[in-house]
């Protein structure tokens, strides 16, 4: 009995999935059998296709990972530096060069978000971000000798 015809672009997440974790935690999680992960795998090399989804998949996967866990960290410096941000008694020139290099910090990582968020889908406008920040460190460093 012929083999059911293989959906290329189901074995590409389930390879791709494969490549982070078990091969019987991929198979469970895309409902097949290891078996058809092996031959996935084995059709890899003759099959260009499903090398190519493949590869879009592990590009999807890494992304997603390194932008969730960009996030998190964002998020949770965000928060400390508010949390100090409104703590700071900006009573002296040292206190009030505090406050603005906290402020700085706060603007840099919300950039550096907005950037990282285009960047994992793709916009056009990740560029525009990128030119932004580094602009934004030039003027930090000029900011930083005049109040010295």
């Amino acid at each position: 009995m012929p083999l059911p015809e293989r959906d290329n672009q189901r074995a590409a997440r389930a390879l791709a999935d494969a490549h982070f974790m078990t091969d019987g935690q991929a198979a469970r999680k895309h409902g097949i059998s290891s078996k058809s992960l092996q031959r996935y795998r084995a059709a890899l090399e003759k099959d260009t296709s499903l090398s190519t989804l493949y590869l879009q998949c592990l590009d999807e996967i890494a992304h997603r990972d390194w932008a969730d866990e960009l996030s998190q960290t964002l998020t949770t410096a965000l928060r400390k530096i508010g949390a100090k941000l409104e703590a700071v008694e900006a009573d002296t020139l040292t206190d009030i060069t505090h406050l603005v290099g906290l402020t700085r910090e706060l603007m840099e990582l919300e950039l550096s978000r907005k950037y990282a968020e285009h960047e994992t889908r793709g916009d056009d406008q990740a560029d525009d971000l990128g030119a932004q920040q580094t602009q934004g460190t030039a003027r930090q460093a000029q900011d930083s000798r005049f109040l010295s």
